[in-house]
């Protein structure tokens, strides 16, 4: 029983990694592009590789636009 639960976690835990790395292959060539960036900024700038790389197939600014339409920015 022990050999069959390893076989089934090694082809799970295979697609996960190739999804991270995927995502960090993907943050760094977006990331070069800055040739270089503040510190307290990089967080951000993860956060916007994150949403990218999760919404590559769809049109951004459309899904901006309902985001801001949904919520307005609190600028004070």
């Amino acid at each position: 029983m022990g050999k069959n639960w390893i076989l089934l976690i090694i082809p799970i835990y295979a697609k996960v990694s190739n999804g991270i790395e995927s995502f960090w292959g993907y943050a760094k060539n977006r990331l070069v592009k800055f040739k270089g960036m503040n510190k307290s900024m990089f967080n951000l700038d993860l956060k916007e590789c994150e949403f990218r790389f999760n919404n590559l197939k769809q049109n951004i600014y459309k899904i901006l636009l309902g985001m801001f339409r949904k919520e307005s920015l609190k600028l004070s």
